[in-house]
């Protein structure tokens, strides 16, 4: 009875001349170039000329203004990244692993602390986390366009969160009080 069921049905996804067009478009879809990101990517996608892919950071900020920066991310060069400037880095080039030191990102003036990070270059994705110390009160967070940003309490620090993709570079500036 169940082999006479099965051989009354149609195949699940219909006739065998059915399934052709399908995976004649799906062929065709693949091979196609898609449109503007992979002609900006190819064509370095900045005008600095570098291609980079995905930028996924924490930092976290100590009450010095010293950040501790891990993720992975990556990148043509790492010397293209201003964030990076004067840092002590470790960066595996095969998995994008980064870790980094650095008392670049901060700076005090009339007690008001500034964060400022920049990764020039094309990036397809940038997911970044900011973990302030638990006493700073922001006052100011701007950020470059196609950046979307967020400020949450977590685990009793203050984060603010920063994503966006297919960007042009990516610019954010944290004023906060400690």
């Amino acid at each position: 009875m169940i082999g006479r069921d099965l051989r009354d049905r149609p195949g699940r996804w219909g006739s065998a001349g059915g399934s052709f067009p399908l995976i004649a478009l799906l062929i065709l879809l693949a091979l196609a170039p898609a449109s503007g990101r992979d002609e900006a990517v190819a064509g370095g996608g900045s005008e600095a000329g570098s291609a980079f892919g995905s930028i996924l950071l924490d930092a976290y900020i100590d009450d010095g203004g010293r950040a501790l920066i891990v993720g992975y991310l990556k990148a043509d060069s790492l010397d293209d990244l201003a964030f990076l400037a004067g840092s002590e880095v470790e960066y595996d080039e095969d998995l994008g692993e980064l870790y980094a030191l650095s008392d670049a990102l901060t700076s005090i003036r009339d007690g008001v602390t500034t964060l400022e990070f920049e990764a020039d270059g094309w990036w397809e994705e940038c997911h970044l986390a900011f973990y302030l110390p638990k006493e700073a009160t922001p006052s100011a967070v701007t950020a470059s366009e196609g950046l979307e940003v967020s400020v949450v309490e977590e685990e009793g620090s203050l984060v603010v969160e920063v994503i966006g993709y297919d960007l042009d570079g990516a610019e954010v500036s944290i004023d906060y009080l400690l």
